[in-house]
């Protein structure tokens, strides 16, 4: 007599190495890109001494652990025009990264006007989504 089971396995898969294969992570539902978010602090630090919450810059590098350096670098994304800090801010992904990075949109705004920060942030953006296009594989 012959007998039959049937058996459901979730076995992890295993790569030719014999490591365990990395499985595909799901992309996630859309939040902002870094460099929004980075932008966004830069808005309220810049809101902040301002209104005379914060004294200065040196006093916000001390309040989160940074260099007046890094807060300087960072400020200086509210240089870029209005309008392109709203196409910033409103920049989503679905994964940990976004073709528009933050050293790149630092480039743009130490150019000289509004004019030509659109013209390089157009260039920016016209670049980022060639790679994205190309590594979605043309779809």
């Amino acid at each position: 007599m012959l007998y039959a089971w049937e058996v459901d396995l979730d076995l992890p898969r295993v790569a030719r190495n014999g490591k365990r294969a990395r499985q595909p992570i799901p992309p996630a539902e859309p939040h902002p890109a870094p460099v929004a978010v980075v932008l966004a602090r830069a808005l309220d630090w810049k809101r902040r001494i301002e209104s005379g919450e914060a004294e200065s810059q040196a006093a916000i590098a001390r309040e989160h652990g940074l260099t007046r350096a890094r807060v300087t670098q960072i400020m200086n994304l509210t240089l870029l025009a209005p309008d392109i800090q709203q196409e910033v801010l409103a920049l989503k992904t679905r994964y940990a990264n976004h073709p528009v990075t933050e050293r790149k949109l630092r480039q743009v705004a130490h150019v000289g006007d509004w004019a030509a920060q659109r013209a390089r942030f157009a260039e920016l953006v016209a670049q980022a989504a060639t790679r994205a296009h190309g590594a979605n594989g043309g779809a």
